[in-house]
Parts: structure tokens; C-alpha cells; sequence
């Protein structure tokens, strides 16, 4: 199953003209749109100093048991750290009815080639709106304009604009109590983060 997901061989189900664009009102329309989503995440993982104890331990408590056991499979080395980060690229449509996605532990230029691939495999090039929303790293822009994908829109996704809104904030109106709604940088938070939302 790893090697058939990593060739990109399993079949998709859905293309990406599945899913309809919507209007203002949040109806669907005749028009087909795919929203392009990708970011990076930090993942823990198991550090070769804590797998070398807990081996130890398994193969002490196997010692005690009465029955004997098979061998123990040939243990692999352990992360170099204990987080990694993973690549994470999403296709998806307006409902979130539809969607395809992949991660890497690769970097970002192996990111930008998971892109590549699978806006092949949901028929990117024959939708009428392709939009990305992406976190807005150069890191995930640059390997997007190197594949020559054919996005009609590229944009900051909410989550990583509400981010820098807070930090624009916090540097203009200095700390504040995020509960406190009658305070001046949460106020102006507040406004730019609800007309960008509703009014573009």
C-alpha cells in the first residue's frame, strides 16, 4: 500500500470539476472550482535515545516470560530529533466533499513536486476556477510558480493571515488581555479580520 501511495497510482475517485464553485449567498453554482492548500506541520517522532531503553525493556520482560519467543525483528535507528516537520497539500473543493491529500517528510521543493503530481491526478487544467490558499511561506510559493501550476488565484490562508493580523497588533497597540473586547488592538483585530472575511 506505501509503495502504490507513494507512486500516486491509487485511484482519486472524484476529479476536480466534481466540485461547484459557490456564490455569495453560499449556493452552488454551475462553475467548477478546486482549492489548492498546502502547509507545514511539526510532527513528533521517536528519538534513537528512547527506542535503544525501550527495547532494552521489551527484551527483559520477553526474558521473564515462561513460553518462548520469536526474535525480535531488526530495530531501525530512531529520528535525529524529537519533531519533524511534514509537508501537507490538500485539493479540495468549496463543501470539502471532495478532497485529496498528501504529505512528505520531504522538503519544500518535494512538496511542490506533490502538487505537481496530483493536480494531475484530479484534472487541475480542466476546471474553471483553481485557487490556492496556502500559508504564504516563500517555501511553499516558489516551489508552486516553479511547477508552472495554473493557478488563476494564490492567497494567505485565513489561519496564517489571522496570525499576522495578531502580530501586527501586538506590535502596534503593545499587550493586551485577548479577552478584554473593548481593548483598542483587539478592536482593530477584530475589524480587519471580519471585513477581510466578509467583504474581501
Amino acid at each position: 500500500m506505501e509503495q502504490v501511495i507513494k507512486a500516486g497510482t491509487l485511484p482519486v475517485g472524484c476529479e476536480a470539476k466534481d466540485g461547484p464553485a459557490w456564490d455569495k449567498d453560499g449556493q452552488p453554482t454551475s462553475r467548477p472550482r478546486i482549492y489548492l492548500g498546502s502547509d507545514g506541520g511539526m510532527v513528533p517522532t521517536v528519538t534513537d535515545a528512547e527506542k535503544k531503553p525501550r527495547r532494552t525493556r521489551i527484551k527483559a520482560k520477553r526474558q521473564r516470560r515462561s513460553r518462548r519467543s520469536r526474535p525480535l525483528r531488526r530495530s531501525k535507528v530512531g529520528s535525529d530529533g524529537p519533531y519533524k516537520e511534514f509537508k501537507i497539500v490538500t485539493f479540495y473543493d468549496a463543501a470539502c466533499d471532495h478532497r485529496l491529500v498528501a504529505a512528505t517528510r520531504g522538503d519544500c521543493e518535494q512538496a511542490g513536486r506533490l502538487i505537481r503530481r496530483d493536480a494531475g491526478r484530479v484534472g487541475l487544467d480542466k476546471v474553471d476556477d483553481k485557487v490556492g490558499v496556502v500559508d504564504g511561506s516563500d517555501g511553499i510559493k516558489n516551489p508552486i510558480g516553479r511547477h508552472n501550476l495554473p493557478l488563476d488565484d494564490l492567497g494567505l490562508d485565513f489561519y496564517h493571515l489571522a496570525e499576522n493580523v495578531h502580530k501586527a497588533k501586538r506590535a502596534a497597540f503593545g499587550k493586551e488581555d485577548p479577552k478584554d473586547l473593548t481593548a483598542p488592538g483587539n478592536i482593530w483585530a477584530s475589524q480587519v479580520l471580519h471585513t477581510t472575511k466578509h467583504e474581501g
